[in-house]
């Protein structure tokens, strides 16, 4: 009998606690679904770290599913906050030419097609957002964004 990709996944150790195991199961073995997996795009090259989630992706790919990557230039913009501090923040054009470099590494290795979050969020302004979407946010929240980004408007123009 041939082995379902899910058993393929847990024999190798992709997966080890996870909720509605059925569900996830029927989706993985089912009929070709479309998944996404987020690279970031703050070094110019794939690297270790990348591979255990490209492995993933390729399994994926290899059982019939549709695999998009996405590179986050916006967010590899905004910085990452971690426990040991945050990262450097990186210009514009560095992430940009990471986002560029990564993008041919990825389409050449797996002939998938390639996505950039900055193409979708580069032109929303603050206004606009908070008027779309702070409609959905607890207003403490909406106050304490409208607080950060006056900070740093206040500070850009020290």
């Amino acid at each position: 009998m041939e082995k379902k990709l899910f058993d393929i996944l847990k024999e190798r150790g992709y997966v080890k606690d996870l909720t509605h195991e059925q569900e996830i199961i029927d989706l993985v073995n089912g009929e070709p679904m479309t998944f996404y997996l987020g690279i970031d795009p703050t070094a110019d090259s794939l690297h270790i770290g990348h591979f255990f989630a490209l492995t993933m992706f390729r399994w994926l790919q290899d059982f019939g599913h549709h695999g998009i990557i996405l590179i986050g230039g916006a967010t590899a913009l905004i910085g990452d906050p971690r426990g040991k501090g945050e990262r450097t923040l990186e210009s514009y054009e560095t992430i940009n030419a990471n986002y560029v470099k990564l993008r041919d590494q990825v389409e050449r290795l797996f002939g998938c097609e390639t996505v950039n979050n900055y193409d979708w969020i580069k032109d929303i302004n603050t206004i606009e957002f908070l008027r779309d979407y702070g409609i959905y946010l607890a207003i403490a929240l909406v106050a304490a964004i409208i607080f950060v980004i006056l900070i740093i408007i206040f500070n850009k123009k020290k």
